[in-house]
């Protein structure tokens, strides 16, 4: 075996072991005897309640003051200090221009804040949990809102009094801060996470923030399952996502639920990953949650939901249809279940890793040299890596950045190994079998032209002498033929003919190919390490003609990665924004990377098989 492919692999698997050692998280399992459960029937109790509060005002306003009062009342009743509930009002007002004429409208409205813990606990990150509270539909006999959003509000009532609970079998100075926020105004565009956000002045000093989970559309009867969704949101030019270690630790807190755990972006693993893929190419989405806000300020967020707007539909949603009868108890029973293992495993400050969006120089140096070196290492780490961020679940498998490319380059190695130096040797063989052939005829060639000049020679003894023109004549007309030596030295190869088809060097083709894939790789990860994926067996067995294996598999792996590539286009079609130019550029020389990527696989297989035959045909030949 290769020595150089040998210590290639060992270098692979050396980077990969070496990312999972640094990426490693300090999760808590718990025992299931060990964590308190919501009462699902009670969360039921809490929705309907909620909706017959709408049924029963006229006016939109009259039903939130009723609800926020419920609300309210319901967490004093059961052990909440009043002083640990808190409302924050505000105000939010949105200018549109259309010519001269400006609208300017404004909303008004309330958040709830409830706490968990007796007393503040200043060293230690806050930890948020938000849903909204407000539905699109109020009035008499037509409010809904039982998936969107109330589900998720009764559940956090509940969770708000079992966490309480449960920080008070903890001294005070061990408490974890846990803060719920009832957000209003979601509907309308996220105003009430919005002011939150700006009232708190979090994007001044995100890090005092563990994290933010957002509740929202949760326990639908007929959908596949909760997920883990992790919108793009474009914030200064820049595409920002839920960060890894915080999807880590909701992903494991599922899977101690239950055996099927819980999925990022759909509810089983092949959409899951086929969704992780394409959200790297979509520069943002026209949808908002309350998690969206936290996101801008630098705090690190989820949305834990069960509403796909990817691939499937939920015709109930923010319909008059959306009643307490869609709701599945089993659902809502296992989406809390995973938010309390979540909430418990993440009560210490080594269960929560530091802030994605902010790094404090000042914490690593106090050097003002060191800091501005630290400073640049990090942008030119930026440029070299530049989706160092990105990330995979399989499953409950997290896949980093330097996992997937060392995996991704692994791929390519062995595919250069096995198909490249094989597709080229034959092509080298075919070469050197013409240049043989060439050879021969030329030798040929030179010993026809021997002889008649020897016999030239011959007349011309036995005649005795011939006219001096004759002989001048006769030599130039024979320098000038084509079948002379120096004639078949000026024409090499060109008077063997060989098929367009098979002529094509397919190898150098396929060596551009494997090195444009090497830096796709580096700026969109995942997306080439699943397209790599997909195609590897077809690009593998490029040199194995036996039964036109080559060929089939070159043409099941093409066929699988033109529609990924197409799913990925009707994605950015229908869901995505428009990003700057320089975006919208790479994007479309990234998607011609992957669209010939996938229709060179089949040709690689036909182009080898007959390159081969052609080889053969040679042989014969020369036998």
């Amino acid at each position: 075996m290769n020595s150089r492919f040998i210590i290639l692999v060992i270098l692979f698997i050396s980077v990969f072991s070496l990312s999972r050692y640094i990426n490693e998280y300090n999760i808590k399992h718990y025992e299931k005897s060990e964590l308190f459960e919501v009462d699902i029937q009670n969360v039921l109790g809490h929705v309907r309640k909620l909706i017959d509060i709408g049924n029963s005002n006229e006016v939109f306003e009259d039903s939130r003051i009723t609800a926020r009062e419920y609300i309210r009342d319901y967490l004093f009743n059961n052990s909440i200090p009043k002083e640990n509930v808190i409302y924050n009002r505000f105000e939010w007002s949105d200018r549109k221009a259309d010519g001269k004429l400006i609208t300017t409208t404004t909303w008004t409205g309330i958040n709830i804040i409830a706490w968990t813990n007796s007393t503040p606990v200043d060293d230690q990150r806050i930890r948020v949990i938000g849903a909204h509270y407000d539905t699109l539909h109020w009035g008499i006999n037509k409010t809904s809102g039982a998936h969107g959003n109330l589900a998720a509000v009764g559940m956090m009532m509940e969770t708000i009094i079992e966490i309480y609970k449960y920080q008070q079998q903890s001294s005070e100075s061990n408490q974890t801060p846990y803060m719920f926020v009832f957000f209003d105004q979601t509907e309308p565009g996220s105003l009430g996470s919005k002011s939150f956000v700006d009232y708190h002045q979090i994007a001044k000093n995100p890090k005092k923030f563990a994290y933010y989970i957002d509740l929202n559309a949760i326990g639908y009867k007929d959908s596949l399952g909760a997920i883990i969704q992790t919108y793009p949101y474009e914030h200064k030019q820049q595409t920002l996502f839920s960060p890894v270690w915080l999807v880590n630790q909701m992903v494991q807190s599922g899977y101690q639920v239950t055996e099927q755990g819980i999925q990022v972006g759909y509810a089983h693993i092949p959409g899951s990953l086929i969704y992780q893929a394409h959200r790297y190419h979509l520069h943002s989405i026209p949808y908002l949650s309350d998690d969206g806000p936290f996101t801008w300020s630098g705090v690190d967020s989820l949305l834990l939901t069960d509403l796909d707007v990817f691939y499937s539909t939920n015709p109930d949603h923010r319909q008059i249809s959306d009643q307490i009868q869609n709701l599945d108890p089993d659902q809502l029973k296992m989406v809390s279940d995973m938010l309390i293992n979540f909430l418990v495993s993440t009560n210490s400050e080594e269960s929560i890793q530091p802030n994605s969006n902010t790094i404090e120089l000042s914490k690593i140096s106090n050097s003002t040299l060191m800091r501005f070196l630290l400073h640049q290492f990090e942008n030119l780490f930026d440029l070299l890596f530049p989706a160092r961020k990105q990330y995979l679940f399989i499953g409950p498998i997290a896949l980093h950045y330097f996992e997937l490319l060392s995996i991704s380059y692994l791929l390519i190695t062995i595919i250069y190994y096995y198909s490249f130096i094989k597709y080229r040797d034959i092509n080298t063989s075919i070469q050197n079998a013409l240049e043989s052939k060439s050879k021969s005829k030329f030798d040929d060639d030179l010993l026809n032209y021997q002889k008649k000049h020897n016999r030239g020679e011959g007349n011309m003894g036995s005649n005795g002498s011939l006219n001096s023109d004759e002989v001048t004549s006769d030599t130039y007309l024979a320098d000038e033929s084509d079948n002379t030596p120096s004639s078949a030295i000026k024409n090499g190869n060109s008077n063997i003919k060989i098929p367009f088809f098979v002529g094509i060097n397919g190898h150098r083709i396929l060596f551009f190919h494997l090195f444009l894939l090497t830096m796709t790789a580096l700026v969109d990860t995942v997306y080439t390490f699943e397209l790599l994926a997909i195609s590897f067996l077809g690009m593998f067995a490029i040199t194995y003609e036996k039964m036109n294996v080559n060929v089939f598999l070159g043409i099941i792996s093409s066929v699988l990665s033109i529609s990924f590539v197409y799913q990925d286009i009707q994605q950015i079609s229908t869901l995505g924004r428009k990003g700057p130019n320089s975006y919208q550029r790479s994007i479309s020389i990234l998607l011609l990377v992957y669209i010939l990527h996938s229709l060179l696989i089949a040709f690689y297989g036909h182009h080898y098989s007959k390159k081969r035959e052609y080889q053969l045909s040679l042989k014969a030949k020369k036998d």
